[in-house]
């Protein structure tokens, strides 16, 4: 979903952000993705595995706690993600200026690659299939 809409964002009314040094075009190429740095995607592949992850072992150990318990469980869940997305990305940047930025074009689609066929395996293993009761989810076909 980031890929969609980062390369959206930095084009409206001027830009939502910018990257110092980086034109604006639709080219891709192991430098950006259509003007966004590969580092930037990359980092949402650390960071939704690893809130996942967290969440899942949270909630695991979650049987009789209080709300406050809940609560701070929470903050700790989100926390633990942004620590772990901060030391990777921080791992990537070092990377990039080694590697002349192949390191995040490639590290992401290696990644991207192997979470497409896990979910795919995954979803032909449990035999499911996408299903609609109602009218179809335009969002949910898209993404």
């Amino acid at each position: 979903m980031d890929i969609l809409l980062d390369v959206a964002e930095i084009r409206l009314n001027g830009g939502f952000w910018v990257w110092d040094g980086r034109a604006i075009t639709l080219d891709v190429m192991h430098h950006m993705f259509m003007s966004v740095i590969w580092v930037n995607f990359l980092g949402y592949l650390f960071e939704t595995p690893a809130v996942v992850y967290f969440s899942l072992k949270a909630e695991a150990a979650e049987k009789k706690k209080t709300s406050l318990a809940r609560v701070l469980q929470t903050i700790l869940v989100g926390l633990g993600g942004v620590a772990l997305v901060g030391a990777a990305s921080g791992l990537s940047l070092f990377l990039n200026s080694v590697t002349d930025e192949w390191f995040s074009c490639a590290a992401f689609i290696l990644l991207w690659g192997f979470l497409l066929i896990r979910l795919g395996m995954q979803m032909f293993r449990q035999k499911k299939r996408l299903t609609f009761r109602r009218r179809p989810d335009a969002a949910l076909i898209l993404f």
